[in-house]
């Protein structure tokens, strides 16, 4: 996962990590003139083998073109929403300075930080509200609510599993930003399941 967005010496940091830390990493925040950090339990934390690493925006720059293969050009419209999807699911917001033209980003001036989301896929997170949320197989208009980071996308990608997979419905899924199946160049890093189509895109003039 790691080695399609981080250069290899942050893949290395990672790597560094005792191996059920890895597991339960939930972001990697970078930051312009500091080092590294991590995110397990929504603690955040520098690990002692990553202080000494200063980070500079030429390795910002640097995970945004692995992240655009090669050009940060090409994920300038996923930039505009304030994060991009790479390879593999991984979502990685970024703060910075943009040059705008008649409300349009057209390119990042400098690039302060970035967030970079683990993916996670939790088969069955959403059986135990299935009574509630959707009482005779039946999903009602629904507005899920919480702080960021809380679960609210886990959750929505298993019901939608539960959907399609247990249930066998089709499922129509409009991805405006193409966050909840992590889209990647239009294909998803997410199974949600076998009876679903995404729509990416929706709602954008």
């Amino acid at each position: 996962m790691w080695d399609k967005v981080l250069p290899r010496t942050l893949r290395e940091q990672v790597a560094l990590l005792p191996p059920e830390v890895g597991r339960e990493l939930e972001e990697l925040r970078l930051r312009a003139g500091y080092p590294m950090a991590a995110v397990r339990g929504g603690e955040e934390w520098v690990p002692e083998g990553w202080r000494r690493s200063i980070l500079t925006e030429s390795d910002l720059q640097r995970v945004l073109e692995m992240a655009g293969q090669g050009s940060v050009h090409t994920i300038l419209d996923q930039l505009r929403s304030g994060f991009v999807t790479a390879a593999g699911g991984v979502r990685i917001g970024i703060c910075g300075v943009g040059a705008v033209e008649d409300g349009r980003l057209l390119s990042f001036r400098q690039v302060t930080s970035l967030a970079l989301r683990v993916p996670r896929a939790m088969a069955g997170v959403a059986e135990p509200l299935l009574p509630q949320l959707a009482p005779g197989r039946e999903l009602p208009s629904t507005l899920l609510l919480s702080p960021p980071g809380v679960g609210k996308t886990t959750l929505l990608r298993d019901l939608i599993r539960i959907y399609s997979d247990q249930w066998h419905l089709r499922v129509g899924v409009a991805d405006e930003r193409g966050e909840i199946a992590a889209l990647h160049k239009g294909v998803p890093q997410f199974y949600l399941g076998a009876t679903v189509d995404v729509i990416e895109g929706c709602g954008k003039s």
